[in-house]
């Protein structure tokens, strides 16, 4: 795909503020998202084949997840057409990943959203995609629909799993081999789980969301800088300040400062205020 053509993402969403909050976050993304209705979907699937197939699953809409994919498995494979990766959308602490994932989905996009995660989660499911194409893993058939990479679902479900385990647990120290041992795994598979799931180190991916957690303290809490600091694991604020600044290229103050005035700026135009953490 060429850089300047955005991803093409249908969203199947029945809660307007998902909706709206999606929309949001990648508003400076390189993607095009197509909302539709679930009378809809498949037409608009045919129509724009879209890279992307992103379903709602929050507040209780899990249970709609199986019955969407056998619908476009079944319609498309009438067509004679592929469907392209179905991700849900969950609650971030629902504690359903699995059973989402048991549905027919490749992939699973947090709720509250983080952006760099959004991202993240539709390129990897493309990725998957494309080494599939390429005869570089077969697909798993079965009664529900299609899984990508047969061969790692195990490795994906163990990545996925830790993950949600450290956003839980941000401000706690973290070794590999503890961490392996809460997940019921040795260090050597861990590693490679999250190698092959997020093509990154457990403690790169790790130091990431820290920081996304901490910026969004420094936006939407009266939090001084100990605080946040503490809360997405650093005792020592001075440690923190300089990861931080590592990772947007200014002092947590800084950052602060310069995204409030840009928050009162446009609150003066009728901008709605950020949600809370």
């Amino acid at each position: 795909m060429m850089e300047d053509v955005p991803y093409r993402i249908i969203v199947l969403s029945g809660n307007k503020t998902v909706l709206a909050q999606f929309c949001e976050n990648l508003f400076d993304q390189p993607v095009k998202i197509i909302p539709v209705t679930l009378n809809r979907l498949v037409d608009r699937v045919i129509d724009i084949a879209p890279d992307v197939i992103v379903v709602d699953a929050t507040y209780g809409r899990i249970h709609h997840l199986s019955a969407t994919c056998q619908l476009l498995q079944k319609q498309m494979n009438s067509q004679q057409m592929a469907v392209p990766p179905v991700l849900a959308v969950i609650e971030g602490n629902c504690g359903q990943r699995g059973d989402v994932l048991r549905c027919g989905v490749v992939d699973c996009i947090n709720y509250p959203f983080d952006v760099q995660e959004m991202m993240m989660r539709i390129e990897y499911s493309l990725l998957l995609l494309k080494a599939a194409h390429h005869g570089l893993t077969p697909y798993r058939s079965g009664d529900r629909f299609q899984a990508l990479f047969s061969d790692l679902p195990e490795y994906h479900e163990l990545a996925n799993k830790t993950a949600d385990y450290l956003r839980q647990h941000l401000a706690e120290p973290v070794t590999l081999t503890r961490l392996a041992q809460q997940m019921n795994t040795n260090r050597t598979t861990l590693s490679k789980a999250f190698k092959q799931a997020f093509s990154c180190t457990v403690f790169h991916w790790l130091y990431q969301c820290r920081m996304e957690k901490a910026a969004a303290y420094l936006l939407r809490t009266n939090f001084d800088i100990r605080q946040v600091a503490y809360r997405v694991g650093y005792p020592d604020a001075n440690n923190f300040s300089t990861a931080f600044k590592k990772r947007f290229c200014c002092s947590p103050s800084e950052y602060r400062l310069r995204h409030q005035y840009g928050t009162a700026k446009r609150s003066g135009s009728g901008a709605t205020q950020p949600a809370p953490v």
